[in-house]
């Protein structure tokens, strides 16, 4: 689990390093030369640290002899995405077409997601009743299409129409009920922490939707717009490890 977590956190610097590159080189011209260099130091580094990660957890993941299918597969999954997502990268370069883009941020957003799932699934158990398991795979699905709905208006649509802006606010919502819909449960379950974490993401990913769009497009605001999506799909992967099966 901390492997998993630990790997986590260095895919989550390098999806806010990309945005603040991706936004700082096209549309925020105040972003500086230097602050931007700093975020492709941080965003190679952090993604060595994540790539040797993964390569750990395809290693240590089917020594869980009790879950070694479920952990081994997802592991391998891990890395088959891993090596994809750095193709991609040495193949396109530092100014990427925006299909390739796309398939950064899309690719970065599902590896959280699967990093997640390996955390939740390598802690320890969750009772859980069939309404809770449908509410957590709801919750991970809002996260999938938002991610990918922004990541589409991110990186290959200059000039969005305003129907999927719609549906990408619309599925944002629609994930954040649903995570703070599981956080009752998970409070009674003793999950405190974890309760706290998805009520936290719950919140300011809306919030931070409705303030970019009353600011505008600021470096700050998209950082963390990535950031807390990335992380309430993160999230609600992890309840769903926690929540799932183990026979």
């Amino acid at each position: 689990m901390v492997l998993a977590a630990g790997t986590l956190a260095f895919v989550l610097a390098v999806i806010g390093a990309s945005a603040y590159i991706r936004l700082g080189s096209a549309q925020i011209p105040a972003a500086s030369s230097d602050s931007i260099d700093a975020a492709r130091t941080v965003r190679k580094s952090a993604g060595a640290l994540a790539a040797l990660g993964v390569v750990a957890l395809a290693i240590a993941a089917p020594a869980v002899r009790a879950t070694r299918s479920a952990l081994g597969a997802a592991a391998g999954g891990a890395l088959a995405m891993t090596v994809v997502l750095s193709l991609v990268g040495v193949a396109t370069g530092v100014e990427p077409p925006p299909a390739a883009a796309f398939a950064n941020q899309f690719g970065g957003a599902l590896l959280a997601g699967l990093l997640g799932w390996l955390s939740g699934r390598a802690a320890a158990r969750l009772d859980a009743t069939a309404a809770d398991r449908a509410l957590g795979t709801a919750a991970l699905l809002f996260c999938v299409l938002q991610a990918a709905f922004g990541g589409a208006i991110a990186t290959l649509l200059r000039d969005p129409p305003v129907a999927l802006l719609i549906v990408h606010a619309a599925t944002g919502v629609a994930a954040a009920c649903c995570v703070a819909g599981l956080v009752p449960g998970l409070g009674r379950r003793g999950a405190r922490w974890l309760a706290a974490l998805l009520a936290v993401c719950a919140v300011s990913v809306p919030l931070i939707g409705v303030a970019s769009t009353l600011v505008g497009i600021t470096a700050q605001l998209q950082v963390a717009h990535a950031l807390a999506g990335a992380t309430l799909l993160a999230c609600a992967a992890h309840v769903a490890g926690r929540f799932a099966n183990y026979a």
